[in-house]
């Protein structure tokens, strides 16, 4: 199965569920790559079935352009069109805090930016004068009536919070929109100009932390980790199914941990045999922090040991699922959660 296959399979798997079982779904992908490709091909589909208007309105989306301290200091890191966010104010540069400011030029000689202020007044920078500043790239990303979108920056004047997600009810040319939150709150929307938002339809794996949904679709690929893999399939209470292009790499991927700590210096979360794994209450400890990923951590490495005594019995896609549904099966052990892995037209599905 190519990546492309992997995202028609998971789309048609999506397009194949009724109304009622899309709003239960969540759709998971690795990187914001894999989730464009997946939203692109959903929304076209969507529009084909008559549920998702045609495209109305371009959006700006603000997007991180993720840089290290050492990076945003130079202007080799930035490019024409980006956007700066001062974190704080910063007077004697004539910046303001959580004031978007275009990069209009580069002047890489005297590591100087021009920026464009929103008054349209035109500013010359050096970032290394602004050490506390979030940087952006613009994304346009084409929106219709029916959109499921969602918000990626605290606003605590207008009660956002990151991850929201809202869906577009009207929609007209100049970016003038009404929207329907989470909560069935109605309210009018100005999207012209840089936004903090972005399409919801799918999510990646980190961002999906504390999300919880009936059936889960991930298109899982070489960026898996320990901890992505715990993540993602932890977010499933009753059908979980991974897309991933190579069983054994997905195997192997599984197994690779980005964690700093040795899992060995933490309490045992849970007692693992060959049969199954027990769930065991950890010590109080308040000093304790990213369970998940320690979780995640243990877990892996302890089910692919114990699933090594016996590898050699079984096909590469039967182990992966054995991890899978321990792992699934270890959030509640009464629960009964179906896991898949397909690859290509082959699945593997056990029932715990």
């Amino acid at each position: 199965m190519s990546p492309d296959d992997r995202v028609s399979a998971l789309a048609q798997d999506y397009l194949s569920l009724t109304p009622a079982q899309r709003k239960k779904t969540l759709i998971l992908s690795g990187t914001n790559d894999d989730r464009l490709a997946i939203t692109q091909k959903l929304r076209h589909a969507l529009q084909q079935e008559g549920r998702l208007e045609c495209d109305r309105f371009t959006l700006q989306s603000l997007r991180p352009k993720d840089l290290t301290q050492a990076q945003a200091r130079y202007v080799s890191h930035y490019a024409i069109g980006d956007v700066i966010v001062p974190v704080r104010n910063y007077p004697r540069h004539g910046l303001e805090r959580h004031q978007r400011y275009t990069v209009t030029a580069i002047d890489p000689t005297h590591n100087h930016l021009i920026l464009q202020a929103p008054n349209d007044q035109t500013l010359t920078f050096n970032p290394v004068h602004c050490a506390r500043k979030t940087s952006y790239r613009i994304q346009q990303l084409p929106i219709a009536v029916g959109d499921q979108l969602r918000w990626t920056r605290n606003d605590r004047d207008l009660g956002i919070r990151n991850g929201q997600q809202f869906t577009i009810t009207a929609l007209n040319d100049q970016g003038q929109a009404q929207i329907l939150t989470a909560d069935g709150t109605t309210r009018s929307l100005n999207l012209r100009g840089h936004q903090y938002i972005d399409y919801g339809l799918v999510s990646t794996t980190y961002s999906s932390q504390g999300k919880t949904a009936e059936r889960v679709l991930v298109a899982a690929d070489s960026t898996l980790t320990q901890e992505a893999f715990y993540v993602a399939i932890s977010r499933a209470k009753r059908h979980l199914t991974i897309y991933t292009p190579n069983k054994d790499d997905l195997l192997r991927t599984a197994q690779r941990s980005r964690a700093n700590q040795n899992v060995s210096d933490y309490l045992p979360l849970y007692q693992v045999t060959h049969h199954g794994q027990t769930p065991q209450t950890p010590t109080a400890n308040p000093n304790r922090r990213n369970d998940g990923r320690r979780i995640g951590e243990r877990l892996a490495r302890q089910l692919t040991t114990a699933i090594r005594r016996d590898s050699r019995a079984e096909d590469p896609a039967s182990r992966l699922t054995r991890i899978t549904d321990r792992l699934t099966a270890s959030l509640d052990p009464g629960n009964h959660t179906t896991s898949t892995i397909q690859i290509g037209r082959a699945s593997c599905r056990e029932r715990v």
